[in-house]
């Protein structure tokens, strides 16, 4: 497949992850909507927002190096030496270098590979048999994504909280 349509692939699953990502995000605009007390509601920002961080950063991981984008459109992250599954920690670095998001595109545009690849040695490659594969979702990958979810969301709401009752005295 000419390195172009891998290219406008990764492009189309990226903003399908994406859209999916932001649906926590709206979520958490719409619970502002409703009249709770701003604990409350800064609690519920918390978990919604860091919920949304965990799971981009682990969307790779939890679905064995096919978000549902990468997933939609035939495509997978490997190992660049051995074509196989690549760690959990490739998976997550390769997810945090998005961040970089001017550097990680520019790579992509350029040389076909983004930084976050470069850096993990990945690649994102087409697999078009594997479209039709059943691919389950392990607990274990669940419950790594659950424990970092509440972990996270709970040292969070315990600072907001903090923060809150050192503002008022």
């Amino acid at each position: 497949m000419p390195m172009q349509t891998i290219r406008l692939r990764r492009v189309f699953a990226f903003w399908i992850d994406i859209l999916i990502g932001y649906v926590p995000i709206f979520l958490y605009l719409l619970i502002l909507q409703i009249p709770l007390p701003n604990a409350i509601s800064i609690s519920l920002g918390t978990v919604i927002g860091t919920s949304f961080f965990v799971c981009f950063f682990l969307r790779d991981y939890l679905f064995h190096g096919r978000s549902l984008g990468k997933r939609i459109c035939k495509l997978a992250v490997v190992d660049a030496h051995t074509y196989g599954e690549p760690s959990a920690k490739q998976l997550v670095l390769k997810n945090l270098c998005f961040f970089l998001l001017l550097f990680d595109g520019l790579f992509l545009l350029f040389s076909g590979k983004s930084l976050g690849e470069r850096v993990t040695g990945t690649l994102v490659v087409y697999t078009p048999s594997a479209s039709g594969k059943q691919v389950t979702l392990s607990k274990k990958r669940v419950k790594v994504a659950a424990t970092a979810i509440l972990v996270i969301a709970i040292s969070m709401c315990l600072l907001v909280g903090i923060s809150l009752s050192a503002v008022k005295k």
